[in-house]
């Protein structure tokens, strides 16, 4: 994939990112406060999906992957096909907004066990 490709699938996420920002009119649960619980889960991603996805590339290659789900007629649908980069990319804006560096490691935990 070219740079300018790449540009152009970060931007067509982020259009369809904001387009259902737009039409939600409530976000809310009566269980957890909803708008917080994305945003955590937008860093989770961010610092657990490179390390879950090079486990999973160690054992089986992308294409073949796509190889299987096409013989048996199963398709990337668009939910996951849009959440998993955008959950990915939500995560290291929202770093890269609170001034953090957004590396992709797991940073140092401060806290005893």
């Amino acid at each position: 994939m070219s740079l300018l490709e790449a540009n152009n699938a970060i931007q067509t996420l982020g259009d369809d990112t904001y387009w259902l920002c737009v039409t939600r009119t409530v976000q809310e649960s009566k269980l957890f406060p909803v708008p917080s619980y994305m945003l955590l889960s937008y860093l989770c991603c961010f610092y657990r999906y490179p390390a879950l996805l090079r486990k999973v590339e160690s054992r089986i290659k992308a294409e073949e992957i796509g190889d299987r789900a096409r013989a048996m007629g199963g398709k990337f649908g668009t939910l996951t096909g849009w959440a998993l980069p955008t959950f990915f990319l939500l995560g290291r804006e929202m770093l890269i907004n609170l001034g953090m560096p957004a590396s992709g490691r797991m940073p140092p935990r401060t806290w005893s066990t």
